[in-house]
């Protein structure tokens, strides 16, 4: 079972066919994942949120979280920015709830009084069950967004990039944040397929802060250092998320089926590693390459 795996759908449309979407969001559902990560901006041709809801019959018991985009950013009526995006992403995936709808951290504080505003009427009237917030770089919660969703959340669901390259202390004291796991394969980087010699193939735009040298030089050394363990790299990378603390789930995106699947399998193998292999992990791979967890 996986239920502390999210599907992220970020990948459908723009790689692959629908039919390798399709595919894995119903292997995603026999392998015990009950819920998907979407977006108005995720897709290429096809929008994501489109091919997530034209499997809407089969979805009836997941969760579907997605994004507020400001539709129009220089408009002055924010409302109805707001509403616009929320609007376009129930049409599409042909729902009238979403669970969660994470919301970008705002720039100020009239932007995120009318986000508040706009977003708290639809959880009141049932349309959004949570609100959460979605970050780029930042750590902490922004104070004043952090008193508007405390004032109706006990707990607040972030979205955050998280992984063995790029390991970040989530410093959210003070609240009852869950931390759902962006990117834990950073970007592909964490795969054993591509190394800094071979390049980053272009379609790893979507993570502009992992494609340097540096970060490409130490997944290089992760995959060697950790491919011998069961699981290997990947197994390691997505098991190391999910003991972070503050973190529970990932968000794992995939292009197909059969992606996936291997991605889960090395998860369950490295899982059922024996205490030997833990030990090895913690004592003698791990300090050499700063892979100790956040406390």
């Amino acid at each position: 079972m996986a239920s502390n795996i999210v599907l992220g759908a970020a990948n459908f449309g723009l790689i692959g066919t629908a039919e390798d979407a399709f595919g894995a969001i119903h292997c995603a559902l026999k392998r015990g994942i009950c819920a998907i990560d979407v977006s108005p901006s995720y897709g290429g041709a096809i929008a994501a949120e489109d091919i997530v809801g034209a499997c809407s019959s089969d979805l009836s018991g997941v969760k579907i979280f997605s994004k507020v985009l400001w539709t129009d950013p220089a408009s002055v009526d924010h409302r109805a920015s707001i509403l616009a995006s929320v609007e376009i992403s129930l049409k599409r995936l042909r729902r009238s709830r979403l669970e969660i709808m994470f919301v970008e951290a705002v720039p100020d504080q009239e932007w995120a009084e009318v986000a508040w505003n706009t977003l708290a009427s639809l959880v009141t009237d049932g349309t959004i069950g949570k609100l959460g917030v979605f970050y780029h770089d930042e750590l902490t919660l922004p104070l004043e967004v952090q008193a508007l969703f405390e004032i109706a959340l006990g707990e607040i669901p972030i979205e955050i990039s998280q992984n063995l390259v790029r390991r970040r202390r989530i410093d959210l004291a003070g609240n009852n944040a869950l931390a759902y796991a962006t990117a834990p394969l950073a970007g592909g980087l964490l795969t054993g397929k591509y190394s800094q010699s071979r390049g980053v193939p272009g379609r790893y735009d979507f993570y502009p802060d992992l494609v340097n040298t540096i970060d490409q030089a130490r997944a290089d050394i992760l995959c060697r250092a950790l491919s011998p363990l069961p699981g290997g790299v990947i197994g390691v990378a997505l098991a190391w998320v999910l003991e972070q603390p503050r973190v529970c789930s990932t968000i794992l995106g995939v292009r197909d089926k059969e992606q996936l699947v291997d991605c889960l399998n090395r998860l369950d193998q490295f899982r059922n590693a024996t205490a030997e292999i833990y030990e090895k992990l913690e004592h003698d791979i791990g300090p050499q390459l700063g892979l100790e967890a956040n406390t």
